[in-house]
């Protein structure tokens, strides 16, 4: 009679030993991965974003571009003459040069408008890269944002798609200005002369390493 009872007692405990091996041992697979998966927040921001936008390709000059995208450079040189043009139009507007490079970096801003011909003086970024946009069937100017990223004309920036070259645009990158930009009037700082000692006029030669011919430009009129 007890080694009938001991042969159940024993079997009981392997019984229950391994019912809690098994589900050990499913909790260990669900955390490395291998049970079901789950949906993650990530997962669901790429969705919304790929229904906002597009991926592109930014070219910096015609040579990355004829490289990437398979076109002449006589091609790309066409495309960056197209972005180049547009940004003439798109491309925010200063009284200051000060402003500008403050807000695109030292160096990043050219004068751009000249106060003859009706036209008011002003300066304005320089276009640093383009890209190609499939919506609106157009070459989009970019400009510096930041230490490595691109912006367009209306201030929003590009997002890295993940790969060299690679950037997701959303749709309002592209959206177009119903006019033409205003210049935005010279703030105080600038006006006193602030952002540094040379603020109130410098050499394009310095900025660009020394190369080329000095063209200089002062806020003095």
């Amino acid at each position: 009679m007890n080694d009938i009872v001991q042969t159940r007692s024993k079997r009981s405990t392997r019984v229950a030993l391994t019912t809690m091996i098994s589900l050990s041992g499913g909790i260990m697979l669900s955390a490395c991965g291998e049970g079901d998966a789950m949906p993650t927040a990530n997962a669901s921001q790429s969705v919304t974003s790929a229904a906002d936008g597009e991926t592109v390709d930014v070219y910096e000059n015609v040579f990355e571009c004829s490289r990437k995208s398979g076109k002449t450079r006589e091609e790309c040189g066409e495309m960056r003459k197209d972005a180049v043009d547009r940004a003439k139009v798109e491309a925010p507007r200063f009284a200051a040069i000060q402003d500008c490079e403050a807000e695109y970096g030292a160096g990043q801003c050219m004068e751009s408008g000249k106060a003859e011909s009706g036209h008011s003086r002003h300066f304005s970024p320089f276009i640093v890269a383009w890209f190609s946009s499939s919506r609106r069937t157009a070459n989009i100017p970019l400009f510096k944002s930041g230490t490595s990223g691109f912006q367009t004309a209306n201030g929003t920036r590009l997002g890295y798609a993940g790969a060299p070259g690679k950037y997701f645009s959303s749709n309002r990158a592209v959206e177009r200005p119903k006019t033409v930009p205003k210049v935005k009037p010279a703030s105080k700082l600038a006006k006193a002369g602030g952002f540094g000692p040379n603020a109130k006029s410098w050499h394009l030669r310095d900025r660009i390493g020394g190369g080329g011919r000095s063209a200089r430009y002062s806020l003095g009129g």
